[in-house]
């Protein structure tokens, strides 16, 4: 997000400002809140995102989901950018 593509969809109604990028969100509960008695307390979250991959894709994650910025880089290679994909995150909460 910049200010050409804030541009892009104040002009023509494209780009990534179209999409929030979370499309759904589902919280259950694990057997490790189960087994400590909290039968009734969601801990896990998990979160379906449609996404472009860009380059600082993993600046972005990782700051957002805790996950490590060599793990991203060589999980989005150069093979995966400027590609639409979805992912799923898997949060405990």
């Amino acid at each position: 997000m910049n200010k050409k593509t804030l541009l892009q969809y104040l002009l023509h109604g494209t780009g990534p400002f179209t999409c929030s990028g979370t499309q759904a969100l589902a919280s259950t509960v694990s057997s490790y809140a189960k087994a400590a008695g909290e039968p009734d307390w969601p801990d896990i979250q998990l979160i379906l995102q449609g996404a472009s991959v860009f380059t600082r894709i993993h600046e972005y994650f990782n700051s957002g989901f805790c996950v490590k910025k060599e793990v991203l880089r060589k999980y989005y290679d150069k093979t995966t950018i400027y590609k639409d994909s979805f992912h799923i995150y898997i949060r405990y909460v």
